[in-house]
């Protein structure tokens, strides 16, 4: 039916087939085929199967013309022919979230050629400087970020290109008379990696060669970074960038360990792409965490990975107060740096953080400037932490970050350096956690908090106890966001608080026992640690440590160097450890080690 409803509309638009579809030796979907690669012809100007993947593309965007730089004040995206063939922009349409634009007029792109497609009111002021094709309809390019797709006059998706202003790498430009260019035009998929704002003193390039230009390849595989349920016999895969879509429907791809549910379909989402549906032939449990494990897939470069990956995925269930805390926050950053609040689910189940929200309070003490954790599905699994912050790539520079995945840029309220209020909310508006923090709360003695974050010590303890929070440690880095506090403590020991790990030690740089390792561990926060090593004679020959703010656990090191980073001589040594608390405390022991050969 279809084969032969296409061949009347083709027969109506005047098209001579090459055979005309009366031989019924001929299957339909031969007929059907036969039909729409003919007609495929009408905009590509040679036989389809001839033009490349991708053979079009976005390559520009002005999203905020406002304030002009030196480009027209009017919304455009280029397009670029990146194939050897022309093509016939006839029929083809540019689409946001809300609306889509059509090419209504015949237009052949030549190969290599670039063209603007912009609103009507602006193709008088941009032709000055670009050809340009007037859409139908112009979806209106948000200036915070969105979904453009470039589509066939099928409805085919042949590019697509989900951008936000963290692609500019420059705050300045984000703030409008910047276009976002493409940088390899060979690297479609190359996402935010492959896009930045102009450098054209203009302010852009549409028309021409983009002022960031070069070579730009792929060289990675897709990264897989979450999963969520979709449905209750279904869950999708969430990758960093977009696959093969026909190589990632394979089933050999996928694998369902411990569980006797079986892949039934599967199927990449468009128009990125970077989503694979998986479909069981039974319900997702409600009690139990399938892990997948997938193998093999190619992502749009054709990279494809060389080990498996696993990840978790099961059903989420509401969390009651407690069983996901606040559990570190970073109010005091340092200059050019930003805010962070870490979560933690301190329970048995699995959370999806789309139906959560952080907010404030204002100066009446009433709720202010909620905001939704995630607009999609993401989970958080038992005994995972998470710390949201605005800027992940400046808080990886200023900290140790042991897990990238474990950061979530959002757009946070404010938080005041001195006092504050952090709320989280469920979806139906009511509390799950808050903390009224206060700048006193930091360790006495540390006269510059800036930069330090408040640690939780125990998730089991009350929020707003004060003394359950504690200034991050030293030796942490003073922030751990995203995984085990420095400060944490779920129990208490007596004994001796300094140890080592081996009596001697060869620092005599062959990777083995090259380090004396001092452990320590306290049965509060908040002590200050001098470790002192002495020789023999009674002589002081090396400070390991001076004042340093300690966490409950951890260590230090020796190199067996003196203060002035000369080898010392093969033989015993002293070392002097004391420790002292703000309330009074003091604790001093003696430890032998042996520097040998």
């Amino acid at each position: 039916i279809l084969a032969f409803t296409e061949l009347l509309i083709l027969r109506a638009a005047g098209e001579v087939l090459p055979k005309p579809p009366g031989d019924y030796n001929e299957s339909a979907l031969q007929i059907s085929e036969r039909i729409r690669l003919k007609s495929l012809e009408r905009f590509y100007t040679i036989n389809p199967k001839a033009v490349s993947s991708f053979p079009l593309i976005i390559t520009e965007i002005f999203a905020d013309p406002s304030p002009v730089v030196g480009l027209p004040e009017y919304e455009f995206v280029e397009i670029y022919n990146r194939s050897n063939q022309p093509v016939n922009l006839k029929g083809w349409s540019l689409s946001d979230a809300t609306s889509t634009g059509l090419i209504n007029t015949d237009r052949i792109l030549e190969p290599y050629e670039y063209i603007i497609l912009c609103n009507q009111s602006a193709a008088s002021a941009l032709s000055a400087i670009s050809p340009v094709i007037a859409l139908s309809r112009w979806p209106s390019l948000d200036n915070a970020g969105d979904l453009l797709v470039l589509a066939d006059p099928y409805g085919s998706t042949v590019h697509a290109v989900q951008y936000n202003t963290s692609w500019y790498n420059n705050s300045l430009k984000a703030n409008g008379g910047w276009t976002l260019e493409l940088t390899d035009p060979n690297n479609p998929c190359g996402g935010s990696n492959n896009w930045s704002a102009s450098i054209d003193p203009s302010g852009g390039t549409p028309g021409r060669k983009n002022s960031i230009y070069a070579e730009n390849p792929d060289d990675a595989p897709a990264e897989l970074l979450r999963s969520f349920v979709s449905g209750d016999d279904k869950f999708v895969l969430v990758f960093n960038e977009s696959l093969d879509s026909m190589h990632a429907t394979s089933h050999s791809h996928f694998f369902i360990h411990q569980h006797t549910a079986a892949i039934k379909r599967i199927a990449a989402i468009p128009p990125l792409f970077s989503q694979v549906e998986i479909q069981l032939n039974d319900n997702v449990p409600n009690d139990t965490v399938l892990l997948i494990e997938v193998n093999n897939i190619k992502d749009c470069a054709g990279n494809e990975w060389l080990q498996p990956v696993k990840v978790r995925v099961g059903m989420p269930s509401s969390p009651l107060p407690g069983e996901l805390v606040i559990n570190e926050i970073l109010f005091d950053p340092f200059p050019l740096g930003e805010d962070f609040i870490e979560l933690y689910n301190n329970s048995k189940k699995i959370i999806d953080l789309s139906r959560l929200s952080i907010a404030n309070v204002n100066s009446s003490g009433d709720l202010a400037n909620i905001t939704k954790i995630s607009s999609s599905p993401y989970y958080l699994f038992p005994g995972e932490y998470l710390a949201l912050t605005p800027d992940s790539t400046a808080l990886q520079k200023q900290y140790l970050v042991k897990f990238p995945s474990a950061l979530l840029e959002l757009n946070l309220p404010s938080f005041p350096n001195s006092s504050g209020s952090v709320i989280l909310l469920n979806e139906q508006g009511e509390v799950l956690d808050r903390l009224d923090y206060h700048e006193s709360w930091h360790a006495p003695l540390i006269s510059n908090k800036e930069g330090i974050s408040l640690e939780r010590i125990n998730p089991d303890l009350p929020t707003q106890n004060p003394q359950n929070w504690h200034s991050a440690a030293a030796s942490a880095g003073y922030a751990t966001p995203g995984y085990e506090n420095s400060q944490y403590a779920t129990s208490f020991e007596n004994g001796n608080v300094f140890s080592v790990a081996s009596g001697s030690f060869s620092p005599n740089g062959d990777g083995q026992n090259d380090l004396a390792l001092i452990h320590y561990e306290f049965n509060q926060p908040g002590y200050i640690t001098q470790i002192v090593a002495y020789n023999v004679n009674g002589h002081p020959v090396k400070t390991i440590s001076s004042g340093s703010l300690a966490g409950l656990k951890g260590h230090f090191k020796w190199d067996g160097t003196d203060d002035k980073l000369r080898k010392l001589p093969n033989g015993i040594y002293i070392l002097v450890c004391a420790a002292f608390h703000p309330e009074g405390k003091t604790i001093k022991q003696k430890l032998t080690v042996v520097i040998s050969k």
